[in-house]
Formats: structure tokens, sequence, C-alpha cells
């Protein structure tokens, strides 16, 4: 709890020595996205809060919000790496339940591998490589 003013309410807001886990993220892919023009971010409604505001400002061609939509950020993101494209996927963990069929299950199933990177307020789904030996 921040410390605060009993009689007026207002909050005093202590300085950060460092930067917020999120804008690590932003700023770390973001570098990636500098080296490799593949790179490209999804977030659902969340662009502040994941960071991913940060890289639309740098790449705004490649920054897509999908609204409200967190089974659809997964499966585009899943097309996106199918068609050759690195997509991160950044989603508050929270509404990743939303989501959870197209992680576990489509996601999963046509590419060969994807990786995730957890915080403890959002996910990004990093899904690469080729498709995988899935029937169709």
């Amino acid at each position: 709890m921040n410390k605060f003013d009993p009689a007026t309410g207002k909050q005093f807001k202590a300085s950060a020595s460092t930067q917020s886990y999120t804008t690590y993220f932003a700023e770390a892919l973001i570098a990636e996205a500098e080296a490799d023009k593949d790179v490209v971010a999804i977030h659902a409604a969340m662009g502040g809060g994941t960071g991913l505001n940060l890289f639309l400002r740098r790449f705004p061609t490649r920054c897509f919000d999908v609204g409200i939509a967190e089974q659809h950020a997964v499966t585009f993101a899943a097309g996106l790496a199918c068609e050759g494209l690195k997509p991160f996927c950044a989603i508050y963990s929270s509404f990743l339940q939303r989501a959870y069929d197209q992680a576990s299950q489509i996601a999963s199933s046509f590419l060969s591998s994807y990786m995730t990177i957890h915080s403890n307020s959002w996910l990004a789904l990093y899904c690469y490589q080729t498709l995988a030996q899935a029937p169709m």
C-alpha cells in the first residue's frame, strides 16, 4: 500500500529505481523487431498494459490490436507463424482463459513448437517454426 495523506487521500508515490517488467519486455521485443523484419506483435485491447503500445509507435504496420478477442489473437498468431512471420501475442493471464483451447489445441497442433513467456500479469505467446505433421 502506498503512503497517503489521511486528510486529503492523496497518495505519495515513490519513484521506482528501475523500469517495469512490461517496459523491459517492450524494449526487448522492439530490439528483436529491429533485427528481424518478420517479428510482429498482437494484443487484445491491452496495448498499454502489455507494453505493445511502445512497439506500435516504432512499428505501426507490425502491431495488431484484435480487440477483446483473445481466441482470435492466438489463432491469428498461429496463422501468421504458419506463413513465416514471428508473432508475439501478449495477453493478460486473467483473460487467457478465453484463448485456452486455441493455445492448447489449435496453435500447438499446427505448429511444431511454441514457447511461452510468463509474467505476473500477462502472458506472451511466441509462435514460431513451421507446420507440424498434423491431420488436416
